[in-house]
């Protein structure tokens, strides 16, 4: 009775390994199939860009409020930044003169629109115009 048992038990040690084996190439296999669903997905999110015309970096930092007459001067450069933004977005065609003037309270005015932030007023009542 106890050479039966302790047959048994090789015969089970014996097949532990070839379970194992199985379950890693299934995880394998899982995991090659989520690595192709991967690419697949950054392909189309690369086609997706490409076709809205929104590039990768659609953001731009600023660390300061930029409205009507501020100056780069006292924006630390934020309002050039905002202006090539604006000009990247395509709703400013102005000079990047680290001034805010009439131009770039349009544009950004027509960014805030076209966002759907808000779309009348002005800076002060409303934030329209102001960043």
């Amino acid at each position: 009775m106890h050479k039966k048992a302790a047959f048994g038990v090789g015969l089970l040690l014996l097949a532990a390994p070839v379970f194992t084996f199985a379950q890693s190439a299934d995880v394998l296999a899982q995991i090659q199939s989520l690595l192709a669903q991967i690419s697949q997905l950054q392909a189309l999110l690369v086609q997706l860009q490409g076709n809205s015309g929104v590039s990768a970096t659609a953001c731009v930092n600023l660390t300061h409020s930029i409205g009507p007459d501020d100056w780069d001067s006292d924006t630390g450069g934020d309002v050039s930044r905002l202006q090539k933004f604006l000009t990247t977005s395509g709703v400013y065609s102005g000079s990047v003169s680290g001034h805010v003037g009439p131009a770039t309270v349009q544009a950004i005015q027509k960014w805030q629109s076209s966002h759907s932030l808000v779309s009348s007023g002005d800076p002060d009542s409303t934030g329209y115009g102001y960043v």
